[in-house]
């Protein structure tokens, strides 16, 4: 087995790991269906590169000199945790007596190296990994999703906590589990909820929204009701950890997987999408929902009444997310059996770290200084060629070994050449792509795609010991030669290249190009004069694509399906009627319909006018990541400034928690105000006196209008998206344009968010992200 991409441990079939105490880690492996636990002595360390920032301290430890000249020469290790931190605060003493400086904290110091996880610490260090010899079949997977409706006027502990209704679980096994409200109470579901998982002792507890909505609510609940969800292998409590301006939750010896955030990590989900996405995820993996009804929420209001149809709605609910956790399994499986990422980490974690960590356990297992974060160089990108406008027939075009061909054809820097670890690393991800073509369980995102973008991310981006922006910058100069020649070819023989996103292409064809047999044929006169392994391979086609600046790219496939490419601004802290009205003017571009575009502005502007959007389409719902009295105090000392969610919360009554969610509209009566001082919590909406701001709102429609300004001339958009006609709208004569964006002008920002050929569908037919 591949050491460098698997870790240098055998050890196989290990599905948790916990920390016992301060020198000690419990593994737990699945041993023919059984659970078996064994203790592994411990180490925590730290690099370090001066090491008489030692001298005077009294704790014991172990300064082990590493080969190379890198900056971190020391790897220093200890007996306990609580003995490594009291050598990181006397290193911090020494430092501040020697050089005169105020550091507070070890991320100040450039002396050390730390990563403080500990269970993150014993992977790097031991070299061990999950699931190694195991199946994604072979994981006991659980799924759980609770029903819940609005509190509504109780006065009690649970006046700020939704009602829960009804919670399911169901294993990959098959085993389903009920529990509602017509004969429990939530006390006993919950207390059930703890005896399923100590009798089922899942490796993975998953779910859609389950880190981002199910567990916070569960423990508010809990904590509301005084249970504990204790759902360790041991019976440890879950732990929140707020990191990266988010909640994480941690239960030791298993897995929390979020379906969301694995539809991130593989590019199948854009990182932006801020509601509950199921049917995107869906669609893109070709699954069909359900159809509940439109009559679900009236049966959740009207329950118990309703319960045979909520139920049913629940568990074809569970089953679409069982079928896409069921794709995503093989992934999850793959990723883990590379990465030394503790359980946690598959929460929050960025493709910098992911990579950052082989490299890291690589330089450990082979004794080998690390190097530190070389500064900033500026550099000239070369520009990539950009069209925007809207095209029929567009293909994506890819050079699956273009990486590791610019890879190999650059000498990395004078620190790496004692190792030749990052080469090796791209190498085994180009054997495990091509070895992965030919597996029947092979994952439905290529994982040595997922993988190189890691490690790339890891050298190509600021804040990774391995960061070397002078190295990155002569590998994508190789690229984008590749990529020029090829685009030049492509403009050579009449077709257009929209964008570029990193290896990738996005290519509309001529005219005369259609059919599978003659686009095959064209690429292979465009890559005729290049070497074989450079030849372009079509992925996919599409029936239409918009290309904006700055936007991601939408396509259309042959479904009539809107695809989302690329992790830019485009539905970030929009409500949902805008994201609504983007997916129908995107519709109407894409079928060059100008008439029904007009209409569509003139629909979405009457209805906020009128008041008759449902506060749903105009709120905004938020996670709160401190506490209420945690923000006053931090507006108090002027450590951040009024938020509108916060204070709605406050003018509410409610009790903000943190991990918790709540919802907020904007109220008043013109668009230029604080939307601090005009926030109000959406469940105080009332439907018979709307007092939403609406000409905040219409100010927000045509903020999300002017995103289309370059398709047209002017005085065309001002006519298109606009309520002012004397006569009734005519599109005669206004045609959608096409730029050619010049040089200084076009994106030169790579993209490794996810494999080159994996697409997210951003919004689904309803109209809802």
């Amino acid at each position: 087995m591949d050491d460098l991409l698997y870790g240098h441990d055998p050890e196989e079939r290990v599905v948790g790991i916990d920390q016992v105490n301060e020198n000690t880690v419990r593994l737990y492996k699945n041993v023919e269906g059984r659970i078996q636990s064994s203790d592994r002595e411990f180490f925590p360390f730290f690099f370090l590169s001066d090491h008489s920032l030692l001298q005077g301290l009294t704790t014991h430890h172990w300064l082990k000199e590493l080969e190379g000249t890198n900056h971190f020469r020391y790897l220093v290790a200890f007996r306990a945790t609580s003995a490594m931190w009291n050598a990181i605060q006397h290193i911090l003493h020494q430092h501040n007596q020697r050089f005169g400086t105020k550091f507070a904290t070890y991320t100040e110091l450039p002396s050390v190296l730390l990563r403080p996880n500990p269970l993150h610490q014993y992977l790097l260090h031991s070299g061990v990994t999950f699931f190694k010899g195991m199946k994604a079949t072979e994981l006991r997977k659980v799924q759980i999703q609770p029903v819940t409706r609005p509190s509504g006027k109780r006065k009690s502990k649970l006046a700020a906590t939704p009602e829960l209704v009804a919670c399911m679980m169901k294993t990959n096994s098959g085993d389903e589990r009920i529990w509602d409200t017509r004969k429990q109470s939530a006390q006993e579901i919950l207390l059930q909820l703890n005896a399923a998982i100590e009798e089922l002792n899942p490796d993975v507890i998953e779910g859609f929204g389950l880190t981002s909505t199910t567990l916070p609510y569960l423990l508010n609940l809990a904590a509301a009701l005084h249970v504990d969800l204790s759902w360790g292998r041991e019976k440890q409590s879950i732990q929140a950890h707020a990191a990266w301006n988010t909640v994480a939750y941690d239960v030791p010896g298993r897995f929390f997987l979020d379906t969301t955030h694995l539809a991130n990590l593989s590019g199948l989900l854009p990182s932006e999408t801020e509601t509950d996405a199921l049917s995107a995820i869906a669609q893109t993996m070709s699954l069909t929902i359900p159809d509940s009804g439109s009559d679900v929420p009236s049966a959740l209001m009207a329950w118990p009444k309703g319960a045979r149809k909520l139920l049913n709605h629940l568990r074809n609910r569970i089953e679409v997310v069982e079928n896409i956790n069921e794709k995503l399994a093989a992934l999850f499986v793959e990723l883990a059996k590379c990465f030394p990422i503790a359980p946690i980490g598959y929460q929050f974690r960025t493709d910098q770290f992911f990579g950052e960590s082989l490299l890291l356990r690589a330089f450990i297992q082979r004794k080998l200084s690390v190097p530190a974060n070389t500064p900033a160089i500026r550099h000239v990108h070369v520009s990539e060629p950009l069209w925007t406008g809207v095209f029929n027939a567009v293909v994506e075009l890819g050079v699956p070994s273009l990486l590791g061909h610019s890879i190999r054809q650059v000498s990395p820097p004078v620190r790496y050449r004692d190792s030749g670890i990052t080469q090796k690393l791209f190498a085994s991800t180009d054997a495990l792509t091509a070895a992965s073509a030919h597996r029947p369980e092979s994952p439905v995102v290529d994982v040595g795609s997922l993988i190189r973008g890691m490690l790339m991310a890891s050298i190509e981006r600021p804040g990774s010991c391995f960061f070397d922006e002078q190295w990155i910058g002569s590998i994508n100069e190789q690229r984008a030669a590749i990529l020029s020649t090829i685009a030049h070819q492509i403009d050579l023989h009449n077709g257009t290249v929209l964008q570029q996103r990193g290896s990738r292409l996005f290519v509309a064809l001529p005219d005369n190009i259609r059919g599978p047999e003659n686009e095959k044929e064209f690429f292979l006169r465009v890559g005729s004069d290049l070497p074989d392994e450079l030849h372009p391979i079509i992925h996919r086609g599409f029936h239409a694509a918009l290309s904006l600046e700055k936007f991601p790219l939408v396509l259309a496939d042959e479904h009539h399906r809107l695809h989302l490419l690329g992790v830019a601004s485009f539905g970030r802290g929009l409500e949902r009627f805008a994201k609504s009205f983007l997916r129908q003017c995107i519709e109407c571009l894409l079928e060059s319909d100008v008439s029904r575009l007009h209409q569509v502005y003139l629909s979405y502007h009457a209805a906020i006018a009128k008041r008759q959007l449902p506060v749903a389409d105009f709120c905004r719902t938020e996670t709160l990541h401190i506490d209420l009295a945690s923000y006053d105090e931090e507006v108090a000392t002027k450590r951040r400034t009024r938020s509108a969610i916060y204070e709605a919360l406050k003018r509410g009554g409610r009790i903000g928690t943190s991990g918790a969610s709540a919802s907020y509209y904007i109220t008043g009566s013109t668009a230029d105000i604080t939307l601090a001082d005009y926030s109000k919590l959406s469940e105080q909406w009332d439907s018979a006196q709307p007092d939403e701001n609406t000409a905040y709102y219409i100010q927000r429609l045509n903020e999300v209008s002017q995103r289309f300004r370059d398709l047209f001339s002017p005085e065309e958009f001002a006519k298109i998206f606009s309520t002012d006609s004397l006569f009734d709208f005519d599109p005669t004569g206004i045609s959608i344009l096409r730029h050619k964006v010049t040089s200084e002008k076009a994106s030169t920002t790579d993209d490794f968010q996810g494999s080159p050929s994996s697409f997210a569908i951003w919004i689904d037919s309803s109209g809802h992200a």
